[in-house]
């Protein structure tokens, strides 16, 4: 959350997408008029209060914050990211430490665990939330935490699990979306 809260999304999509995006707080974009919601809870851009939340875990100016993004190389809006991310968490005392990889490499780290932290186009198979359960599900192939898991590991991916299940048959095309 602190790291949400530091990383400026206006500056963010200005700089990555060259004043042709939009602030998003979640993982779809509003271009995806079927599956957007515009009720996700937007964390507001406060450096003091990301400052205090680093502050309650011990990251404070003397045991300072610092971690490894791995990223693509050559690609420049992951690259122009990559360095907005550092740049604005630098501003609250984290280092970022960028690591430039060929894509094969970045998902070789990613899919042995060797890594801090990835910004990487990790793409969807469909914009139907119901076609890409491999990326959704605890236990999906495509899955970004707690990876090579058969069940949730918390309560909160169990819902989640849940909920994709639920919203998948669902007839509803409104309650389909209320789900995701």
């Amino acid at each position: 959350r602190a790291i949400s809260m530091a990383v400026d999304r206006k500056v963010f999509a200005d700089t990555v997408f060259l004043g042709a995006g939009v602030p998003i707080f979640g993982l779809v974009s509003p271009a995806n008029k079927r599956w957007y919601w515009t009720g996700t809870p937007a964390v507001p851009h406060d450096l003091d209060q990301a400052r205090k939340l680093l502050a309650s875990i011990g990251v404070t100016d003397q045991h300072p914050g610092r971690f490894t993004i791995l990223t693509q190389k050559g690609k420049p809006s992951l690259e122009r990211g990559v360095s907005v991310i550092r740049d604005e968490l630098r501003k609250i005392g984290v280092t970022v430490d960028v690591v430039a990889l060929e894509g094969n490499a970045v998902i070789q780290q990613w899919v042995s665990g060797k890594y801090d932290a990835v910004y990487f186009n990790f793409f969807l198979s469909d914009t139907d939330p119901a076609l890409s359960v491999d990326f959704w599900m605890s236990s999906g192939g495509s899955h970004f935490w707690n990876r090579e898991q058969t069940t949730p590991a918390t309560e909160w991916e169990k819902k989640v699990d849940d909920l994709i299940r639920a919203q998948g048959i669902a007839q509803d095309g409104a309650e389909r979306k209320r789900m995701f």
